[in-house]
């Protein structure tokens, strides 16, 4: 239970984080007219956000997993991570339905490359940190 926690704890984090870096980069292309042509108010915008950050790190977890093949994995990790993404951000009008079809898709596709490079990017990183304890560890062994 502990662990899960932390796990949503990181998720609340992270969708915070988020939240922050999207509005600074909306405020300082738009200016303070960003905050008011958002769809919901910003304490709905920050709930939507730690739920969706939770949608995403929760899942994380299956990678501690033996008994799962890492495609395996990443495809429970992606699809309830777009499970929980794609109804909220329809709900909170981050994928704007009035510019018709050929924007959704356009929107669904910028979120896949966006989370795909987010978790290529920690693929990288964890890889390293392997390679390292492992150079760490033959070290001692010599």
């Amino acid at each position: 239970m502990i662990r899960i926690m932390k796990y949503v704890v990181r998720g609340i984090t992270w969708g915070c984080t988020f939240l922050s870096v999207i509005c600074m980069i909306g405020v300082w292309q738009n200016g303070a007219q960003w905050f008011l042509n958002s769809p919901k108010s910003y304490p709905m915008q920050g709930f939507a956000s730690m739920l969706v950050g939770i949608g995403w790190i929760l899942p994380t977890m299956v990678y501690e997993s033996k008994k799962l093949s890492r495609p395996i994995q990443i495809l429970i990790h992606m699809t309830v991570g777009f499970t929980v993404y794609f109804p909220v951000a329809f709900y909170m009008g981050w994928i704007p339905l009035e510019g018709g079809t050929p924007q959704i898709l356009l929107e669904v596709l910028l979120a896949l490359l966006i989370s795909l490079a987010i978790w290529f990017c920690f693929y990288l990183y964890y890889r390293k940190e392997a390679r390292d304890m492992n150079r760490k560890l033959h070290q001692i062994n010599r």
